[in-house]
């Protein structure tokens, strides 16, 4: 039966990103099953789209900015394009078209943002009347939001998995609050709602009453690549022979990181012994983080090279991974650091470094944005890597992250009827 298996995963795009790397790992699991796989991508763009195996089927719907110049242009570019004729969904998307003209004129964000959501479930409607996937699994809020509507106007028999891959709270950070309605309203429709850690499924159910029984906790799964790519070799003068030691970030350059809090504490490291920092990374943020590391005094010792497709190998050379996160999911950057024998220092942020790190157990937890604290641990770790792990232990904890059990899990939870049976069921909350 698993050959007539069908699913399709729904996100963004392919771009970096721990959940377009995790969307990789799961559709080369799907393949290797024997599964049918297709992926829809709002914008089929991204550097991970070249790792994408031939048999794996890519939807683009060209969705385009929530902005009216653009909106007339791909309305009339989906009309001809669309793969089924049907009067009820192009009525939809003329009604839709008509109220968000309006709400334009209006100018209310909450309004003009359901009527986008409208559009793109519409065309993403249009994929599953043609293809009748038996699952859909989607990940991230908005391609969430318009799942669940897709398959209330699709009307075919079809499991419907939604993935919150971060804390709830970052729209309080952001100040995003119209997304927090939709997501209370939304989300329960689905069949399940698969989380990265049981804290998420915790605030989800404080937050927006949602019953436990629709969460399914599954962790990011590490890749298995990591344990080729981190013996690659690092052309990188930090590296040489008698030099003082690396501290290592890697991730997004935005507001999410705190990376100025990072700056700060190792501006306070440097004061008691020789150390280097090293942030592995691109993002709106750098021009802030060149300016602080200058004001600071410490730029001859900070680095930011960009973006790397290998952070493994710098992990297993680096003399401390931190992870200064205001809030998270489940950040895989940390199980990877865990995987590459690396001693870690994590803020203790919504959610996921205090699972991982089994609440202290694996490596030092920190405050939130408490710089003198997080500088504090650093210097620690770097005066006794092993504790509170050694690196043996590190490396057990991230195996327990593995590919295959991760795979197994999202197969139990998008096809029961099929895998419900292959091994212990994942238990809900």
């Amino acid at each position: 039966m698993r050959n007539f298996a069908h699913i399709a995963i729904f996100t963004i795009n392919l771009d970096k990103g721990g959940v377009q790397k995790v969307v990789i790992s799961l559709v080369k699991g799907f393949i290797d099953r024997k599964i049918k796989t297709d992926i829809v991508l709002l914008n089929a763009k991204g550097i991970y789209l070249s790792k994408i195996p031939d048999q794996v089927r890519i939807f683009d719907l060209e969705a385009r900015p929530n902005l009216f110049p653009y909106r007339s242009f791909e309305i009339l570019n989906f009309l001809t394009k669309r793969k089924l004729k049907s009067p009820l969904l192009d009525f939809l998307w003329k009604c839709n078209l008509i109220l968000w003209k309006i709400s334009h004129y209006i100018h209310n964000k909450r309004i003009n943002r359901i009527f986008w959501i409208n559009d793109c479930a519409l065309k993403l409607t249009d994929y599953l009347r043609s293809e009748r996937p038996c699952a859909l699994l989607s990940l991230i809020v908005d391609p969430n939001l318009i799942s669940v509507r897709a398959k209330y106007y699709a009307r075919i028999p079809m499991r419907l998995v939604i993935s919150e891959r971060a804390s709830i709270m970052r729209f309080l950070v952001w100040n995003e609050l119209t997304r927090i309605p939709l997501i209370k309203r939304d989300y329960p429709k689905a069949d399940k709602i698969i989380v990265v850690s049981h804290e998420l499924a915790n605030e989800m159910h404080q937050v927006l009453s949602i019953p436990h029984e629709k969460f399914v906790v599954i962790y990011n799964p590490i890749s298995p690549e990591l344990f080729q790519k981190m013996n690659e070799p690092i052309n990188h003068p930090w590296f040489e022979n008698e030099q003082p030691p690396v501290i290592l970030a890697v991730g997004r350059l935005t507001k999410q990181k705190d990376l100025p809090n990072l700056l700060r504490a190792f501006a306070i490291v440097r004061q008691y012994r020789p150390a280097r920092l090293l942030i592995l990374g691109d993002g709106e943020d750098r021009p802030l983080l060149e300016q602080l590391a200058k004001d600071l005094n410490i730029s001859e010792d900070v680095s930011l090279p960009g973006f790397t497709d290998n952070p493994y190998a710098f992990m297993k050379k680096s003399a401390i991974f931190v992870l200064s996160s205001i809030y998270e999911g489940l950040p895989n950057v940390l199980i990877e650091a865990l995987a590459c024998g690396c001693p870690v220092v994590a803020t203790d942020c919504p959610t996921g470094p205090r699972e991982i790190l089994d609440n202290g157990r694996y490596g030092r937890l920190v405050p939130v944005g408490d710089h003198e604290a997080l500088a504090k641990a650093i210097l620690e770790t770097l005066d006794n890597p092993d504790f509170p792990a050694t690196k043996e232990e590190r490396i057990q904890r991230a195996l327990e992250f593995s590919l295959d059990a991760a795979v197994e899990k999202y197969l139990q939870v998008l096809l029961p009827e099929r895998f419900g049976n292959t091994s212990r069921r994942q238990e809900n909350l």
